[in-house]
């Protein structure tokens, strides 16, 4: 058993408004949530916590480094105004400070509400995840094929045409392994007689190079004391 109960957050949320806002909006949100009684109390209602100010600017707050930074009052008053704007609660002043009623708490909070664990809805999840994933080995692999191009084209010794050859530089399955092919050939290659002649004129594009595999090129013998290689 876990300990100190639970709340619910329906999926909803996280396409909602407050996604676009500051950080301490969603912060205060799930801290209202987690305090709001989850029972009628003598006092306070099923759905609604006391507060103030000055509690919410430390709730809020965050480190930066060792030291402690406490929401404004602007910040406090900004947040719980736009969630009141929003129709996600309601305030009311007390004594203490004032009294939060999270509107629908009910609704969202009874487990009968959401959607059924049947057979369509567990489907359905396993699609999402399974999407998830996929879009998630794109993204590393996007980030290491960026990451590889970065390296080979500041080795390249012609800075030119880079869209065309991040595309060449795309259509590797295994970059991390050309890289190490190609880093080796543009040591010799660079201080080649054709790439170092008339100003590195006759360097081909960053793409033409790759796309025609030009670091398999064979590295080109220079004659010893004037004589003929055979």
């Amino acid at each position: 058993m876990i300990e100190g109960g639970y709340i619910l957050i329906a999926r909803k949320l996280f396409d909602s408004d407050i996604m676009d806002k500051p950080p301490h909006y969603l912060k205060l949100w799930l801290w209202m949530l987690n305090k709001a009684f989850w029972v009628d109390g003598s006092k306070l209602k099923r759905g609604q916590l006391i507060t103030s100010i000055a509690e919410m600017q430390k709730v809020g707050g965050y480190k930066v480094g060792y030291r402690f930074r406490e929401l404004s009052v602007g910040e406090v008053r900004s947040c719980y105004e736009d969630l009141t704007k929003n129709n996600m609660i309601n305030t009311t002043k007390s004594t203490r400070g004032f009294i939060i009623t999270i509107c629908n708490y009910e609704h969202y909070q009874n487990p009968n509400n959401y959607e059924q664990h049947n057979e369509h809805a567990t489907k359905r999840t396993r699609t999402t995840q399974v999407q998830h994933t996929i879009d998630e080995e794109g993204y590393k692999k996007e980030k290491e094929d960026n990451k590889t191009f970065a390296e080979f084209w500041k080795a390249y010794p012609k800075k030119k045409g880079k869209e065309q050859a991040e595309k060449a530089w795309a259509k590797f399955k295994d970059p991390e392994k050309i890289l190490d092919e190609i880093l080796p050939a543009l040591d010799w290659q660079s201080k080649s007689s054709e790439w170092t002649k008339d100003a590195g004129k006759y360097i081909p594009y960053p793409a033409t190079y790759l796309n025609g595999k030009r670091w398999l090129d064979e590295k080109e013998v220079t004659p010893k004391n004037g004589g003929f290689v055979f």
